[in-house]
């Protein structure tokens, strides 16, 4: 059987209220880092991060154009 908004789990779907709910900031934390473990985000991988190995790094500055440097 499907709920009131074709949900086909058959789970009713409450009209959204429009009354504020407060979360301890703990609670909200775990919230947020379950629902990312579940979509299977990674924060600390690209996109989301834009860490480049200390090789690079290193690799880009060695070959940095001297005449950029005395500037």
């Amino acid at each position: 059987a499907q709920g009131t908004r074709g949900d086909s789990r058959g789970h009713t779907i409450a009209p959204r209220s429009r009354e504020l709910v407060s979360y301890p900031k703990l609670k909200l934390k775990i919230m947020i880092r379950d629902k990312l473990v579940r979509d299977g985000i990674h924060l600390s991988k690209p996109p989301y991060s834009r860490k480049v190995p200390m090789a690079g790094i290193l690799e880009y500055l060695m070959n940095w154009p001297k005449s950029s440097q005395n500037r």
